[in-house]
């Protein structure tokens, strides 16, 4: 069976990861990593990254077969704000 390591103690995000891998068997854990980026990412770029950080230092922390980073972010289109969220694996 595989590890899957979810970046994040967030139970909406790991809700949506075992959502997602309900019809295969994985070994799901959650720990709380670090993004590499701000606190609170403010375009799609940073926010990307922060997502992308967190796949890669989840599945090394954890040594998982997979890791999986969520982040959240604002990024700003013709002068207005709006929420962004990416998924990244590794």
């Amino acid at each position: 069976m595989k590890t899957v390591a979810v970046g994040t103690n967030n139970e909406a995000k790991i809700a949506a990861v075992r959502a997602v891998l309900s019809e295969k068997e994985y070994r799901i854990v959650s720990l709380e990593v670090p993004s590499g980026v701000s606190a609170q990412p403010l375009s799609d770029e940073e926010t990307r990254l922060g997502a992308i950080g967190r796949a890669k230092r989840a599945l090394e922390a954890a040594e998982a077969d997979i890791g999986i980073g969520l982040e959240g972010g604002v990024t700003k289109i013709d002068g207005q704000w709006w929420l962004c969220n990416w998924g990244g694996a590794r």
